[in-house]
């Protein structure tokens, strides 16, 4: 890692499902989350080396409801 970071993980009640650290493009992701209860969270961080301008960006939620049809 170098001197300067940052790091933006995604969890799913608690379990790291992706993340993403210094400049890249935009990337869809998808995930599935299980019947329930779950948290949801995006934690961004960085150390304290050059610390302006830089920042992280999340766009295009989506939430989609399915339920599986037994026969």
């Amino acid at each position: 890692m170098s001197l300067s970071w940052t790091i933006l993980p995604f969890y799913i009640t608690g379990k790291e499902q992706a993340k993403i650290s210094g400049q890249v493009e935009r990337q869809p992701m998808s995930f599935r989350i299980e019947a329930g209860t779950n948290v949801l969270r995006w934690a961004y961080g960085k150390n304290a080396l050059n610390s302006q301008g830089e920042h992280g960006l999340i766009q295009n939620q989506t939430l989609e409801a399915w339920s599986a049809v037994k026969r």
